[in-house]
């Protein structure tokens, strides 16, 4: 355990309830080594106090988030606000809308029709005043990279009737997203319903090249003979996006942090990507992104219709983002220049001082002088040759 305290219990749970069924019997003693990350975990519970103390998060919010690297594995949970009072896991367990993330989808979906981020896509309502792209008005045509980065809803609609609400709903399924059985050109806004470890396991997706991601929070578990009982160190590689579509997707994610919504989570020193999202009445509001191939969403949200103070993705949560990204990209360099140090340290007792070691493979060509071409081809052929 970690000399700080940290608040396990939702990531805990989740591990007994996903695993503990598939290889613990009733009575026994079963070790279980986890892929939580106790310095990133207390990171992220110490951003989020910190949040709510400077009242970036109203009381009427909850919050979940995870933290997961680029092959699914959590190193991070917060399942709510303050789990001593509301012990209900809003990471995993809460089904609520996903607002403007669930846009992912589409991008990709047009990629694969060939579309580019310079693209041109019309930014007007179907019918009437829907669907409203709130007080940013429409811009008519204009290109998928300013429609995306600026959460267009209007453009969205329209280029998902025009590639096909089932294509992009199929999309949607293989980077593990269910939008439901008859979706229509509107799912694209958000209006079914997920959860946080879901939507941040698709982005992990475009994250990490395009490969499928199944989220584990489990390496490897062991029963009380030492007998492994089951290990997830080797994860599946399945392609998911097609390579062709993995740079325009991270080059329209990153523009929407740089010059979009998402610009509160721009980092100083660091690349960020990412997407907001907000539903209906500021019900839900999203940030999902990833820095220095580390994974993190989060969602934060109210019951419809309380009053009070509104929260949209573009705020608390990528701000929340923000902070955390780089209070971990900040500890994991440390990290980083502490390794390096303790080998450097450790040649050194070795009397192995890398200022002083010579490269002996560079070295070889002045040790070993290159034969005289001419002499050698004069040698009798009965020398021996090595």
């Amino acid at each position: 355990l970690p000399e700080f305290k940290i608040q396990a219990q939702a990531f805990t749970e989740w591990v007994v309830e996903t695993w503990g069924d598939k290889y613990v019997q009733p009575g026994e003693t079963v070790r279980f080594f986890v892929t939580l990350n106790p310095h990133v975990q207390h990171i992220a519970e110490q951003q989020l106090s910190r949040l709510i103390k400077d009242g970036a998060v109203p009381p009427q919010y909850d919050a979940g988030a995870v933290m997961m690297a680029l092959n699914g594995r959590v190193q991070a949970m917060v399942g709510s606000v303050n789990w001593s009072q509301r012990q209900f896991n809003n990471a995993v367990k809460a089904r609520v809308q996903a607002g403007s993330t669930a846009k992912l989808p589409l991008l990709i979906a047009a990629c694969e029709a060939g579309k580019s981020p310079e693209s041109r896509v019309l930014d007007q309502p179907v019918r009437g005043s829907w669907p409203a792209n709130g007080e940013q008005g429409y811009r008519g045509q204009t290109t998928l990279k300013e429609a995306f980065a600026s959460s267009r809803n209007a453009a969205a609609v329209r280029l998902t009737q025009e590639l096909g609400a089932d294509t992009v709903a199929t999309v949607s399924r293989r980077i593990g997203i269910d939008p439901g059985p008859a979706a229509d050109s509107s799912f694209v806004l958000g209006s079914y319903s997920s959860n946080v470890m879901t939507m941040t396991a698709a982005y992990t997706a475009v994250a990490n090249g395009g490969y499928q991601i199944e989220p584990s929070g489990v390496l490897a578990v062991v029963d009380g003979r030492g007998q492994v009982r089951a290990d997830f160190l080797t994860p599946m590689r399945t392609r998911v996006i097609p390579e062709k579509c993995i740079e325009p997707t991270q080059a329209l994610l990153r523009e929407v942090v740089q010059n979009g919504t998402g610009r509160t989570a721009r980092l100083k020193h660091w690349a960020a990507y990412g997407k907001t999202g907000t539903s209906t009445g500021n019900a839900d509001a999203w940030f999902i992104g990833w820095s220095e191939q580390r994974v993190f969403g989060v969602w934060m949200g109210r019951r419809r219709g309380e009053p009070g103070q509104a929260v949209a993705g573009a705020g608390a949560p990528a701000t929340y983002f923000g902070r955390v990204a780089t209070a971990v990209n900040e500890w994991a360099e440390r990290q980083q220049r502490l390794e390096e140090q303790r080998l450097a340290n450790a040649r050194t007792k070795r009397g192995l001082d890398p200022s002083k070691t010579v490269d002996w493979f560079s070295s070889l060509p002045r040790a070993i002088p290159l034969p005289d071409t001419s002499s050698a081809q004069e040698r009798p052929s009965k020398e021996k040759r090595t």
